[in-house]
């Protein structure tokens, strides 16, 4: 079996709503609207995406106070010991902020 592959590209296109007639016209068009091909359009998707992917890593001391805390009662309220008060605060939590008085539940 022979595969024939045609050199006329001519054809409509209709992404581009009109009849392309040679492969600069189809560039040409391309270019003007700020369009790519579909091949260099799932490339440039493809490394977007790699972009965007950081893997999500904790420190190990993050890692053991997770592992401490009471994961909360049937109302959903947690309870925090000592330490892991000091923890929370040695990593930047604030207790004294006015919007956090006289809110009830989590923080």
């Amino acid at each position: 079996m022979e595969i024939i592959a045609k050199k006329d590209i001519s054809h409509y296109n209709r992404a581009l709503g009109k009849y392309i007639t040679t492969k600069r016209q189809y560039n040409e068009e391309m270019k003007r609207r700020g369009l790519v091909s579909q091949e260099k359009g799932n490339a440039l998707a493809e490394k977007a995406i790699e972009r965007r992917r950081k893997p999500y890593k904790i420190d190990k001391d993050t890692e053991q106070f997770l592992s401490e805390v009471n994961m909360g009662s049937k109302k959903g309220k947690v309870k925090l010991s000592g330490r892991q008060l000091e923890f929370m605060e040695k990593k930047g939590v604030n207790f004294n902020k006015p919007e956090y008085k006289g809110l009830e539940g989590g923080f």
